[in-house]
């Protein structure tokens, strides 16, 4: 999904304000992405045999790549386009349980986009992806179990203990192996092992800025061995661990 941030934004095209009078289109794939904050009017869209329903309120992802057919009351959107790495498959709609906040986002980022003042397009940049990161605690208010989220913040909170095993956090939670890998991939985009590792690996990031040792910032970040540490920071970084220094702490 979008707000997972697995697939990179990597141009905006434009942000604006639009209106549409009633009406019915069939719309052949684009180039471009849209996320549409829905200010006013309803709708019904339909792509890849699923029907998705649209109320104001509503943020509609549609993928680059992708066509489909849509049924509009009198609408107006607040409209980001852009351009995204690779192609998401479907649709996406985020039915959010408080949209003034994401509303402001998208207001702001018009403006910004209107005035071309300096630095505008790093801060729509900024601001679209405080909008991924918002529907993301949506999506997490509204259709993630309680076990799950128990589990997840037991990983958040002990990621740095080396005999940490997933296994282990699923009991201590009540929640199978099985749903809770299925779940942090959905939420995610991640398996919970690489989650841990990108955990520790930022906080040893971190401790090395601080002038502790690598075997230190190694142990303290929970891996057991510095050699496979080593080998981490390589390929995540690119660089040696001593050199970690460098990257400092923000």
């Amino acid at each position: 999904m979008l707000c997972s941030c697995c697939n990179p934004i990597l141009e905006i095209q434009t942000i604006g304000r639009f209106s549409w009078q009633p009406r019915s289109l069939e719309v052949v794939a684009r180039s471009y992405c849209a996320l549409a904050f829905r200010l006013e009017g309803g709708g019904t869209l339909r792509c890849g045999g699923k029907t998705y329903t649209l109320s104001p309120g509503d943020v509609l992802y549609m993928p680059q790549g992708v066509s489909y057919a849509h049924d509009y009351t009198k609408t107006d959107l607040l409209l980001f386009h852009f351009i995204t790495e690779g192609n998401d498959p479907e649709p996406e709609v985020y039915k959010l349980k408080n949209p003034e906040e994401v509303g402001r986002q998208f207001q702001k980022a018009v403006q910004l986009w209107e005035s071309k003042a300096p630095g505008y397009m790093g801060k729509c940049f900024s601001i679209l992806y405080r909008v991924l990161g918002l529907l993301a605690e949506n999506e997490a208010q509204v259709s993630m179990p309680e076990h799950f989220v128990e589990a997840v913040r037991l990983l958040n909170r002990e990621f740095d203990r080396s005999e940490l095993r997933i296994g282990e956090i699923c009991g201590r939670a009540a929640i199978s192996q099985t749903v809770f890998r299925e779940l942090f991939r959905k939420h995610y985009g991640k398996t919970p092992v690489e989650y841990v590792t990108q955990l520790r690996l930022e906080y040893a990031r971190g401790l090395i800025a601080e002038g502790a040792s690598v075997e230190t910032a190694a142990l303290e970040s929970g891996f057991a061995d510095s050699k496979y540490f080593s080998r981490l920071v390589k390929r995540h970084y690119g660089c040696t661990p001593r050199q970690l220094k460098l990257y400092g702490n923000g």
